[in-house]
């Protein structure tokens, strides 16, 4: 949950909500944090908060006008966390240049971070991925054994077939596989090191990917 500022497994207004706006006006240390983390919070210092809120910080851009600005995109966050919907959701807290302007607009999009995953953001791409994450295609003539030492070679704490088969786990070079690593290696400088090997065909960071086609069969409603 994007929203979730301080892992709590809740979104709520009086916390979450009032750290994003503080955060977005630029405060730091203990005025961002002050009254605003839960008593159960998993992320409780501003350090940590500040971290959180700057890997996520893109999708804050409520109105879509490519800027996150405290007065339009923090309070639309806060005012949708205390239930407003409609033109008192929006109600002079939309930028002129926005590309989100309807109420409906802003809503669904709210709504759908409120239920994203709060992954990490490729600013390559700008498609989230999962971290901790490669996914490594091996050159035809990579052994079986040589699979697992060549993984750990580079850092990595696991290493399984992208499509598992109990009768060969690892089957050596030629396929997919997922290389699993601590979660705060630099998947980026890892990433560059294995393209640059030449048991490695291809790397990829493990995206997280949507559906977002509706097929025009007139029977998928039935399914």
């Amino acid at each position: 949950m994007v929203l979730d500022v301080d892992n709590n497994g809740r979104i709520e207004a009086l916390t979450d909500g009032i750290a994003i706006v503080r955060y977005l006006f630029g405060l730091t240390g203990e005025p961002l944090i002050q009254g605003a983390v839960a008593e159960d919070a998993n992320r409780s210092s501003a350090q940590e908060i500040v971290a959180y809120l700057d890997s996520v910080r893109d999708r804050l851009d409520i109105d879509g006008n490519g800027t996150v600005e405290a007065l339009t995109d923090g309070i639309l966050t806060v005012r949708h966390l205390f239930g407003l919907t409609g033109e008192p959701l929006i109600q002079g807290a939309v930028a002129s240049d926005a590309t989100l302007t309807a109420a409906a607009e802003i809503e669904a999009y709210l709504e759908s971070i409120e239920n994203a995953l709060a992954l990490p953001v490729d600013p390559e791409t700008g498609a989230q991925y999962f971290p901790g994450e490669l996914l490594l295609k091996l050159a035809g003539d990579v052994t079986a054994t040589e699979v697992g030492s060549l993984a750990e070679s580079f850092g990595a704490i696991a290493i399984e077939p992208l499509v598992s088969s109990d009768l060969q786990p690892l089957a050596g070079g030629g396929q997919w596989y997922v290389a699993k690593f601590e979660s705060d290696t630099d998947l980026q400088e890892t990433r560059n090191s294995l393209a640059a090997d030449p048991n490695v065909e291809d790397v990829e960071l493990d995206y997280l990917l949507s559906i977002n086609f509706v097929p025009n069969d007139p029977d998928f409603n039935r399914l």
